[in-house]
C-alpha cells in the first residue's frame, strides 16, 4: 500500500511538472477602430497583448474591397511579409529578438484607402505565435477594426457651411469692435483737455513732467530776463537824471 502512494505521489509530481513546462501562454490581438473620408488614406494598429515576448505570428485580414483598398503594412525593428489577395491579406511577422507586449504595444499598422461611404469591418485570424524561446502560444481574444467612412461632399457642405457662419460671427464681432472704438475715441477726446491742455494725451509720466519742467523753467528764465531789463532800464534813467542834475548845478555855479 505504501509503495502504491509512493508511485502515485510521484506520478503527479511529474505531471505537474510536465504541464508547468509544456504550459503555452495566451496572446489577444485588437485593430484599432477608425472614422474617416471617402477617398482617404487611414491606418489601423495591430496591437498585441501578453506576458511574453512574441517573435513571429501569421495573420490573414478580410475586409470588403468595394468600400476600402489595402495599400501597404508598417512596422518597427521588426520584419513583415504580406500577400494581398482578393479581398484578403496574409501576413508574416517576424520580431527575431522578440518584442516586450506586456502593456499591448502595436506590432505594425495597416494603411487602406476608403472608397465608398459607410460602415465595414476588417476581420482577422491569427494562428502560429510564438514567443522568444521558440515555445508556441496560444492565441486568444482577435477584435475587429470597425471603419466608418464619411461622404466627403457632405463634409465639404457642411465644412463650407461652417466656414461662412464663422466669417459671419467674424464680420458681426468686427463690427461690433468698430463701435466700441468709436465710443472708446470719444470719451479720450473729451477727457483730453484739462488744465494742462493737450498734455493728458502723453501716457507717459515722466515725459509729461519733463515737458510741464520745461514749460515752467522756460517761464521762470522769461520772467527774470524781463525783471534784469527792467532794473537795467530804471537805473540807466536815474543815472541820466543824477548826470542832468550835476550839469545844471555846476552851470548855475559858474
Amino acid at each position: 500500500m505504501k509503495k502504491l502512494v509512493s508511485i502515485l505521489s510521484v506520478l503527479l509530481i511529474i505531471i505537474l511538472s510536465c504541464q508547468s513546462v509544456f504550459a503555452v501562454e495566451n496572446i489577444s490581438f485588437e485593430l484599432t477602430n477608425c472614422d474617416t473620408s471617402q477617398n482617404r488614406l487611414f491606418s489601423v494598429d495591430m496591437i498585441a497583448k501578453s506576458s511574453t515576448e512574441l517573435s513571429a505570428a501569421t495573420f490573414e485580414f478580410k475586409y470588403d474591397k468595394n468600400m476600402i483598398e489595402f495599400k501597404n503594412i508598417k512596422t518597427n525593428n521588426s520584419k513583415v511579409k504580406y500577400n494581398e489577395l482578393d479581398g484578403s491579406v496574409k501576413v508574416s511577422y517576424l520580431c527575431a529578438d522578440g518584442k516586450n507586449i506586456n502593456n499591448g504595444d502595436t506590432i505594425f499598422s495597416i494603411t487602406f484607402k476608403a472608397i465608398s461611404s459607410g460602415n465595414c469591418f476588417v476581420d482577422f485570424s491569427a494562428s502560429d505565435c510564438v514567443d522568444s524561446n521558440a515555445n508556441f502560444i496560444d492565441v486568444g481574444n482577435c477584435s475587429s477594426a470597425n471603419i466608418q467612412i464619411g461622404n466627403s461632399k457632405e463634409e465639404n457642405n457642411n465644412s463650407s457651411k461652417s466656414s461662412s457662419a464663422s466669417d459671419k460671427n467674424t464680420k458681426n464681432s468686427k463690427s461690433k469692435n468698430s463701435s466700441h472704438t468709436g465710443s472708446a475715441d470719444d470719451e479720450t477726446s473729451d477727457s483730453a483737455f484739462s488744465d494742462f491742455g493737450l498734455l493728458n494725451n502723453i501716457d507717459d509720466k515722466s515725459t509729461r513732467f519733463l515737458i510741464i519742467g520745461i514749460a515752467i523753467g522756460s517761464s521762470i528764465i522769461a520772467i527774470s530776463l524781463i525783471g534784469y531789463l527792467f532794473v537795467k532800464k530804471c537805473l540807466s534813467k536815474k543815472r541820466k537824471t543824477e548826470n542832468a542834475a550835476t550839469d545844471s548845478n555846476d552851470k548855475s555855479s559858474e
